[in-house]
């Protein structure tokens, strides 16, 4: 009989041990991805910070895409405002009211003009449109329109060229000397009958000076041959003659008639 409770005691402490061990290797709640209540159903505050959760993350996904309308709503209003736009093309024509570009692909921009358009040449102060030459290369910030719906120039500004120095060789057809501060002219033909005008200043050199008598005042001239050397404006301005050189009477081979250009 003692036997049989003894047999009995020790099953029931078997059962009792493994019951124990199983509940001891079972993993905790929280590694099952959360708790159940009695019911069998996930505990309503970890549905809450889940339904939290995904509702932080699709807000800030929510504010992505506010942040993008409201850079173009900006984009929208800058434009509304009169953004400036720019052009930069070589000056072929001009008028009181009008500059026409020939932009870098080839096409044609007419930009107008007004009072209160900007000049900016870098070798003048207070520059205005007449002061503008044709053939340079200018960038222009138009806002808004004038009308006839061109862009309207608030500022035009000469981008400079490289110096280069001239040499024209040609017989002296019209000359007009320099007086103190008023500004003379000279104007050679080549041989290939090309004609040349120079301003000539007061500070113009005539080499050599011994034969400065040759260069007579007037039009419809047959006088001597020379070479103008002169330096090309960057901003497209006049050639003026630096130095005026006289060749001999007796030197009259083709290289006296040949034009160079060489840059600085």
């Amino acid at each position: 009989m003692k036997k049989k409770i003894l047999f009995s005691s020790l099953i029931v402490l078997i059962a009792m041990v493994f019951t124990a061990s199983q509940a001891l290797a079972a993993p905790p709640p929280w590694a099952k991805g959360g708790s159940k209540d009695n019911s069998g159903k996930p505990n309503q505050s970890e549905t809450e910070d889940h339904g939290n959760g995904h509702g932080n993350s699709q807000g800030q996904n929510n504010n992505g895409k506010g942040n993008d309308h409201q850079q173009q709503n900006n984009h929208d209003q800058n434009q509304k405002k009169g953004k400036p736009d720019h052009f930069r093309g070589v000056v072929t024509a001009k008028t009181d009211t009008t500059l026409t570009l020939k932009l870098a692909d080839g096409s044609t921009q007419i930009i107008g003009v007004d009072a209160s358009t900007i000049v900016k040449i870098p070798t003048m102060k207070n520059a205005t449109l007449a002061d503008l030459n044709l053939n340079v290369q200018v960038v222009v910030q138009a806002r808004g329109t004038d009308s006839s719906g061109n862009p309207l120039a608030s500022k035009i500004l000469v981008v400079p060229g490289k110096p280069i120095t001239v040499h024209r060789v040609g017989m002296v057809i019209a000359y007009t000397p320099a007086n103190g501060a008023t500004n003379g002219s000279i104007t050679v033909k080549d041989q290939k009958g090309d004609t040349s005008t120079f301003v000539v200043t007061s500070t113009t050199k005539i080499i050599p000076e011994s034969q400065a008598s040759l260069l007579v005042a007037g039009t419809n001239l047959t006088g001597p041959t020379v070479t103008i050397i002169s330096r090309r404006d960057p901003t497209g301005g006049p050639l003026t003659a630096e130095g005026i050189v006289i060749h001999s009477t007796t030197s009259t081979d083709s290289s006296d008639s040949s034009d160079s250009s060489t840059s600085d």
